[in-house]
C-alpha cells in the first residue's frame, strides 16, 4: 500500500485508521512518524479513567475516546508501516470470543472492551513487588472477584504490567521489553497477532500506574494493559497471501527497530528456510535463526539480529539486504529479499540548499533558490545577522530566553536554596541552576528519566573556542552523572563534551569547580545540553529527602571565540516555493556593508518543523549584482536588455528563449506538443526542459474561449523526464486552450 501523503497535509491530528504510507519515501516516512506515531504520545494527559483501585463490579471503569483513539492510532500506524490493512478497529460493541473448550465462558453479551478492561485491572490489582503476579497469565485462576470475564480476555489477549496505551503496544511490538509484555519473546506472538493481514477488530483495557511515597511500596499499581487479538469470524477479511515483515521493506524508523526480526505469511512453512542478512556496503550480519513457534498469528520466522544492529540510532542512514530462501508456500515464492533502511526520523536527509549572490547589496532584492523536500507541507527561510557571542549565563534574571527547561515540572530549574540545607547555597548571585531526581524511581519499570536543559540558541565556534561553567555537588549517588552535550543538526543527534560523576561522598561540597570543554570549529551551529541521569535501578530515592541538598547546582556558563546567530526573520513559503526573495522586509532588520549574515531554509513534515537546513554564509556588498537574465544578456551582445523585446524576431521573448534555454539570436523555437487524448479527464502540452532555469517563474494558464478569461487556477506545471508539462482539468464543456506564462522572479 503506498500514497504520496500518509494523510491529508496539514489535517491534524491525523486519524486514528484508514492509514497509509509510502515506506520507498524517506519523506513519507518521517512524516508519518512525526504526524501519526508521535500524535499519540500523549496519551497519559487525557486518559480519564473513571474507575478505582479496587475489586468490587465496575472497579475497572473506562477510559476516554480520546485515549482509545491514541491507542488504536498507534495499533494502526504499525499496520500500515508493515503494509498490512490499517483499518483496524478498538473497542466497539463486539463481543467476546468463546470456544466449546473454554474452561472458563463469560455470557455471551460481554465485549471484548469489557472483558479486556476488568482484566487490565485483575493485572493490577494482584500486582506485589518482588512477588511474581499469580493473574499476570493467559489462564489465570478464576475466583468470585476475578470471573470468567477477565479470563476470557487474558486467555484471548496480549497482556502486559508496566505498561499501557500507546506504550503497551510498542512493547508487543518490541518483543524484547523487560518486566512489560513478559520480556523476551522470541515468537514474537503478540507482534504477529497485531500485525496479522486479516484482523478488523481489537479492543483495549487499560489501567494507569500509581504510588503514594507516603504509604511505601505497598501502594505501587503498575499500569495494565490487555489487548483482545482474537477475531470472531465476521470479523476477519480475505487477502492475497503476501508476505509481512518487521522491520518492513524501505525506509524504517530506527527508535522503533528490534532485536527480533520477523517474516510472517499465511499459510507459509518455514521449517526448512534459512535467512541471509547483510549491510549494504558493509559485511553479512551472524543472525540467529530462532525455533517456530506455531500457534500465534500467522506463520512466521523470526531471526535474532546482533546488539549493534538491533540498535535504536545510527550514526547515518544504514541499508539491509534480507533474503529468506526455502520457503514452503501454495501462492507465493519460495524465497522472498528486500531492503531495509533504519534511518533516524528527526533527521530530513532532502537538500535544502539556498544558491544565490553571496554579496547582496542591502539597498536591491536579491533572490535565492532551492529546490522544496518531498512532500514538504511547508517552507519557510531563516534570517540571522552574525555576531560575536558574548554571553555568559548566570541564572539571575527570570528564566533565561536563551535555556529551554526539560527538567521535571515538581521542581524548579532556578534554584534559590529552597532545599532549605543552609550549606547548600547558589554558586553566585542568588540563584543558579539545578538538577536533581524528585521522584521515587526504584521501582519504575523504564528506569529514571534525565533532567535536562538546552542552551545557548544557535552558536558558530572558531579557532579556540571553549564552553565553561561552574558546578557544585551536593548528595550526588556515583550512579548519577552531569553529561554536557553539543549538537550541530538541530537536536537530532547530540555528542558528548564531557561527564561529571557523582561523588558518594555523603556529603555536600562547599567550594564550587570549574569544568571548560574545547568547542570544535563548525559550518553548522552548535547548540549545547546540560543533562543529568543515572543509571538504572542504582538510584537512592530522592523524593523521600525534600529538604536535602540533592544534585547538583550549575552556574556562570560561558562560551568564548565563538559567534552567535541572532535571529532576525522567519519568511513563511508555500510547499511549492522554489525561490526567496532577500529584501528590506524578509531581512529582519538593517543590514550594513560588511556585515556577514546567515540564511537556512527550514521544512515542516508531518506537522514538525525540521531544523534548519545548511546554511547560506552572505556578507552585504555596495555592488549591484547582475541577475542570471541580465547575466545571459550580457553575453550575447547587441540583445536588449528588454524581457519581452523579440531580437530574432521569431514571436517569441527574449526573456521566454531564456526560460526554454533556446538562442535568442536563432528562429528556433519549437512549439508546444499538445497531449489531449479522447477520454482523458486532462489536457496538457509539455516542451523539451531538463531543469528550471534561475530566475524564471513558469506558469501556465487555461482559456475556453480565447476571449481574455485566462486562468492558472488548477493548472499544475512539472519538470520531469526530459520534459516541462502543463496539464488542466478537462472543462465541462470540453475546450481548453492552453498557453504559458513565463516571468522573472
Amino acid at each position: 500500500m503506498c500514497s504520496a501523503f500518509a494523510w491529508t497535509p496539514g489535517t491534524y491530528p491525523a486519524p486514528s485508521r484508514d492509514l497509509t504510507v509510502d515506506t520507498q519515501s524517506r519523506n513519507d516516512v518521517l512524516a508519518f512518524w512525526h504526524g501519526v506515531y508521535l500524535e499519540s504520545d500523549d496519551f497519559e494527559d487525557h486518559i480519564g479513567w473513571t474507575g478505582s483501585y479496587s475489586t468490587g463490579a465496575g472497579a475497572e471503569g473506562t477510559n476516554s475516546a480520546t485515549f482509545i483513539t491514541d491507542t488504536e492510532r498507534r495499533l494502526n500506524y504499525y499496520r500500515a508501516m508493515v503494509g498490512v490493512p490499517a483499518t483496524a478497529t478498538l473497542n466497539t460493541a463486539s463481543t467476546v470470543y468463546i470456544l466449546p473448550s473454554d474452561d472458563h465462558k463469560p455470557p455471551a453479551i460481554t465485549t471484548k472492551a469489557k472483558a479486556a478492561q476488568r482484566a487490565a485491572l485483575m493485572i493490577a490489582m494482584n500486582y506485589n513487588a518482588g512477588v511474581p503476579n499469580p493473574a499476570y497469565s493467559h489462564s489465570p485462576p478464576v475466583t468470585s472477584v476475578w470471573d470468567a470475564v477477565p479470563w476470557n480476555a487474558m486467555h484471548n489477549g496480549n497482556i502486559s504490567q508496566g505498561f499501557h496505551g500507546p506504550n503497551a503496544i510498542d512493547a508487543y511490538i518490541s518483543e524484547n521489553i523487560d518486566g512489560g509484555a513478559g520480556g523476551e519473546n522470541f515468537a514474537t506472538g503478540h507482534r504477529r497477532w497485531m500485525l496479522k493481514p486479516s484482523s478488523t477488530n481489537f479492543a483495549t483495557g487499560d489501567i494507569p500506574g500509581t504510588y503514594n511515597p507516603n504509604v511505601g511500596i505497598s501502594s505501587l499499581r503498575l499500569p495494565a494493559n490487555v489487548l483482545y487479538v482474537t477475531q470472531n469470524e465476521s470479523e476477519t477479511t480475505t487477502l492475497t497471501p503476501a508476505f509481512t515483515a518487521y522491520p518492513p521493506a524501505g525506509f524504517f524508523p530506527a527508535p522503533l527497530n528490534a532485536k527480533f526480526w520477523s517474516l510472517s505469511a499465511p499459510g507459509a512453512d518455514f521449517s526448512a528456510a534459512t535467512v541471509s542478512v547483510s549491510v549494504v556496503g558493509g559485511g553479512a550480519v551472524a543472525t540467529v535463526k530462532r525455533s517456530l513457534a506455531n500457534g500465534f498469528g500467522d506463520p512466521t520466522l523470526v531471526w535474532e539480529m546482533p546488539a549493534e544492529h538491533a540498535a535504536a540510532s545510527f550514526p547515518a542512514d544504514t541499508t539491509y539486504d534480507v533474503t529468506v530462501s526455502g520457503i514452503t508456500a501454495a501462492d507465493l515464492p519460495h524465497s522472498h529479499s528486500y531492503q531495509v533502511t533504519l534511518v533516524n526520523p528527526d533527521i530530513l536527509a532532502s537538500d535544502q540548499t539556498l544558491t544565490g549572490t553571496d554579496s547582496p547589496n542591502p539597498d536591491h532584492p536579491a533572490n535565492y533558490f532551492f529546490t522544496p523536500p518531498p512532500n514538504a507541507e511547508a517552507l519557510r527561510v531563516n534570517t540571522y545577522r552574525q555576531i560575536p557571542a558574548t554571553w555568559t549565563e548566570d541564572a539571575e534574571t527570570g528564566t533565561p530566553t536563551a535555556v529551554t527547561d526539560e527538567t521535571d515540572a515538581v521542581y524548579p530549574l532556578l534554584f534559590t536554596n529552597s532545599s532549605g540545607d543552609p550549606s547548600f547555597l547558589p554558586i553566585t548571585g542568588s540563584r543558579s541552576f539545578r538538577f536533581t531526581h524528585p521522584v521515587n524511581y526504584t521501582i519504575a519499570a523504564n528506569g529514571v528519566p534525565a533532567q535536562s536543559f538546552q542552551i545557548g540558541g544557535k552558536t558558530l565556534p572558531k579557532t579556540g573556542a571553549r564552553l565553561t561553567f561552574k558546578y557544585k555537588r551536593g548528595y550526588m549517588a556515583s550512579a548519577s552523572r552531569l553529561e554536557v552535550e553539543m549538537t550541530d543538526d538541530g537536536g537530532a543527534t547530540w555528542a558528548s563534551l564531557g561527564v561529571i560523576s557523582g561523588n558518594n561522598t555523603g556529603s555536600v561540597e562547599n567550594a564550587a569547580s570549574d569544568a571548560s570543554y574545547p568547542l570544535p570549529e563548525s559550518l553548522s551551529p552548535l547548540s549545547f545540553r546540560f543533562r543529568f541521569y543515572a543509571t538504572p535501578g542504582s538510584i537512592y530515592t530522592h523524593q523521600q529527602y525534600p529538604t536535602r541538598a540533592t544534585g547538583i547546582l550549575i552556574d556562570d556558563i560561558t562560551v568564548t571565540n565563538c559567534d552567535f546567530l541572532d535571529p532576525r526573520m522567519t519568511t513563511d513559503l508555500s510547499a511549492a516555493s522554489t525561490s526567496f526573495t532577500l529584501d528590506s522586509t524578509t531581512r529582519g532588520g538593517t543590514m550594513a556593508v560588511g556585515e556577514q549574515w546567515q540564511l537556512a531554509l527550514q521544512t515542516k513534515l508531518g506537522n514538525r518543523w525540521f531544523p534548519d537546513g545548511s546554511l547560506k554564509t552572505i556578507m552585504a556588498s555596495d555592488t549591484v549584482q547582475l541577475s542570471p537574465y541580465e547575466l545571459a544578456v550580457q553575453n550575447n551582445s547587441g540583445i536588449s536588455t528588454n524581457f519581452d523585446d523579440d531580437y530574432d524576431k521569431d514571436g517569441i521573448p527574449n526573456g521566454v528563449e531564456f526560460a526554454f534555454f533556446t538562442d535568442p539570436l536563432e528562429k528556433n523555437f519549437a512549439s508546444s506538443e499538445v497531449l489531449a487524448p479522447s477520454g482523458s479527464s486532462t489536457i496538457s502540452i509539455r516542451m523539451p526542459l531538463e531543469i528550471a532555469r534561475e530566475g524564471v517563474s513558469y506558469e501556465a494558464e487555461c482559456s475556453e474561449n480565447l476571449n481574455g478569461s485566462w486562468t492558472s487556477e488548477n493548472v499544475t506545471v512539472t519538470i520531469s523526464g526530459g520534459f516541462i508539462t502543463a496539464t488542466t482539468p478537462r472543462p465541462v464543456s470540453g475546450k481548453c486552450f492552453l498557453r504559458w506564462k513565463i516571468s522573472l522572479l
